[in-house]
């Protein structure tokens, strides 16, 4: 596996803030560090290519002007980023908003096909001239999840009164093969979406409100990177393998939806992903400030000593949704019935308040 790729400066900061997070467990304090500033902008190129339900690109650009992960990025908005393919075909990826490059590549739209088995770079010219390349990533077909299942497991946790209490988890595991379609070992990398069926107060009086019924998807386990390395297994299926846990509450008492995504990577991404995953990445997004300046694959074409931070990989993605029942019987609903109005939480009368909610039942949903 590749080292990190990390300044002097960096290597002792990044040791000591990997020892406090290990020390976490069930929830993320807060560390305040003194950290020495750096005025000098470094560029942040995120990139992946995927082929899958809907084939395309995605670009994120920014500054970062030192350590600190939580400062906004300052968006790099002029410049030219472009896909080649490992024989010169190229598609122009334009900006959809500030510092985000997207492009849809339908099968047969361009010269530029997107197709397992061959490998694509970016590149991306800033208005200054300055020229940036990733290296070439191969495009490997992902083998298809065969099941999914959760155990379940009764923990005392803190309560937000600060009381103990009882609290069931699920803990979800997947059987899938690890060879892909052309007889290849894979690395995979998940990632997860919970969509849950939110309703409103019903409030008891003569003339209560209409009560809406909001669909809500959220990204779930945002602090972990699950990836795998098929090379390490002389197995061709890998058998009950744990991908997350999830608190079992209010979200599933109407039913509920686990979106798993699985993608295939490259040694090369993989190595990346797993260097994320140590350092470990708060923010969860990928097109967000890197945790811990984690080098990649990307070079200055002319200056090959600059720092460029963030990686570009090419993935094939299978998405396989396993769906839990309403569960009313175990689980209280979010917002109750009652006769004051004044004392539900604001969403239970506006759950389109809450981000990822939608009145539309999503296309999977079956009741």
């Amino acid at each position: 596996m590749n080292q990190l790729n990390e300044n002097n400066a960096t290597k002792p900061l990044m040791i000591l803030v990997l020892g406090m997070i290990i020390g976490l467990s069930a929830c993320l304090s807060e560390i305040t560090l003194d950290v020495p500033r750096n005025d000098k902008k470094q560029l942040v190129i995120r990139g992946v290519l995927k082929d899958g339900d809907t084939t395309g690109v995605t670009v994120s650009l920014s500054y970062l002007t030192d350590f600190v992960p939580s400062e906004t990025p300052d968006y790099v908005v002029d410049a030219t980023v472009t896909l080649m393919d490992e024989s010169g075909n190229q598609v122009s990826i334009p900006m959809q908003q500030e510092g985000l490059y997207q492009l849809a590549i339908p099968y047969g739209a361009y010269e530029l096909e997107v197709t397992p088995g061959r490998s694509y770079q970016l590149s991306v010219v800033l208005s200054d001239g300055k020229r940036y390349e990733s290296t070439l990533e191969t495009l490997y077909d992902v083998p298809a999840p065969q099941s999914v299942y959760y155990l379940t497991e009764q923990r005392i946790i803190e309560n937000n009164a600060g009381n103990l209490v009882d609290q069931e988890y699920l803990k979800f595991l997947i059987n899938t093969p690890l060879l892909n379609a052309r007889g290849e070992r894979s690395f995979l990398k998940w990632s997860f979406i919970g969509t849950y069926k939110f309703m409103e107060s019903s409030v008891d009086s003569p003339f209560p409100p209409n009560v809406h019924t909001c669909y809500i998807s959220e990204a779930l386990d945002l602090e972990h990177v699950v990836a795998y390395n098929g090379e390490e297994n002389s197995q061709d299926q890998l058998s009950n393998y744990f991908l997350l846990e999830e608190p079992f509450d209010y979200r599933f008492v109407d039913g509920f939806y686990l979106s798993i995504y699985q993608q295939s990577l490259s040694e090369n991404a993989y190595n990346y992903w797993s260097s994320i995953g140590k350092v470990v990445d708060l923010s969860g997004n990928f097109f967000e400030a890197p945790p811990g300046k984690v080098r990649g694959n990307f070079k200055n074409v002319e200056d090959d000593t600059e720092e460029v931070y963030g990686y570009f990989y090419a993935t094939q993605e299978t998405i396989f949704r396993y769906h839990i029942p309403s569960a009313r019987d175990r689980v209280e609903p979010y917002c109750p019935v009652i006769g004051d109005p004044d004392t539900a939480p604001g969403i239970c009368f506006n759950c389109l308040s809450r981000p990822g909610s939608s009145l539309e039942k999503p296309d999977f949903w079956e009741d």
